[in-house]
């Protein structure tokens, strides 16, 4: 058990009672991938219990986590609101807003590099998230898959030779926003295998 946050006391996970009208549904794939997180990071965000009522308004998934892994004690936040409507609406937006963030994957797969920030993807709490080494700003220092191999050599009737393609930042940013039609064509959100098909029905005509 690691605390690297801010609380006012530390509680036994037992005794923490969940909202019984909390809207919020967690999956067990998620309640596993936000305890894999908290494993390697300790608990970063206070569970937030209503001085009042004694429920849990904000945390329900990260408690889970926690008996998941076996944690006796929490870091918890004891916090007053002035009725139920307020209390109620803070528990729901606490998840609701962050759904609306649109996260620029492209830019995360070059921060990743840039960074050389060298761990196990599912840490990012991304979902279906895949590294992509096939472009971008220093993403081709290593030969493509076999797998991308074989698709190319569907369609080229000659020995398969290493293509590498530099962008800047701005530019590669660019190029994953107007991937978004091509995405919905080509039923995929891999941009490595929508450069390669479109390399492949190119060849083809």
């Amino acid at each position: 058990m690691e605390f690297k946050c801010s609380y006012d006391e530390l509680v036994g996970a037992h005794k923490l009672v969940p909202h019984p009208n909390n809207p919020n549904k967690h999956s067990k794939e998620q309640i596993g991938r936000l305890s894999k997180i908290i494993d390697y990071q300790g608990q970063r965000s206070p569970v937030v219990v209503c001085k009042d009522t004694g429920f849990i308004v904000v945390g329900h998934g990260r408690l889970e986590a926690m008996k998941s892994l076996g944690w006796e004690k929490v870091a918890v936040n004891f916090q007053k609101f002035e009725d139920d409507a307020q209390r109620y609406a803070h528990m729901v937006a606490d998840n609701a807003v962050a759904g609306w963030a649109e996260l620029d994957i492209g830019g995360i797969n070059l921060d990743i590099k840039e960074l050389s920030l060298d761990l196990d993807l599912e840490l990012y709490g991304l979902e279906k998230f895949e590294l992509d080494v096939a472009l971008g700003e220093g993403f081709m220092d290593e030969p493509l898959t076999d797998s991308q191999v074989d698709k190319l050599e569907k369609y080229l009737d000659k020995d398969f030779i290493e293509v590498k393609l530099f962008y800047s930042k701005d530019e590669y940013g660019k190029f994953t926003s107007n991937c978004a039609e091509a995405f919905k064509v080509y039923n995929t959100e891999n941009i490595s295998d929508i450069f390669l098909r479109m390399l492949c029905e190119k060849n083809s005509n």
